[in-house]
């Protein structure tokens, strides 16, 4: 299970990072969003560490509710019929 959600971080990480030079060769990356990305890099750092301190294993079945519930709300929130 470990071996799993580290790989899928890991993942994840280096597809999203492999975005940035895509973007800034296509001339869609502006100087302001270069910029507030590296603000947000210490609190999102903070806050995977953080979430990585509270998290136990033994209670994988409750995150992943709270999860798939949250997931849940945001598909019913962008229905198109709140609009």
């Amino acid at each position: 299970m470990a071996r799993t959600r580290a790989n899928t971080i890991v993942v994840l990480t280096l597809s999203g990072l492999s975005y940035v030079p895509i973007m800034a060769l296509q001339g869609a990356l502006p100087t302001e969003a270069i910029s507030l990305g590296l603000i947000l890099a210490l609190p999102y750092a903070m806050g995977s560490l953080l979430g990585r301190a509270l998290f136990d294993p033994g209670r994988a079945g409750l995150y992943s509710g709270i999860a798939y519930a949250i997931i849940a709300v945001a598909g019913v929130m962008g229905l198109p019929i709140w609009s």
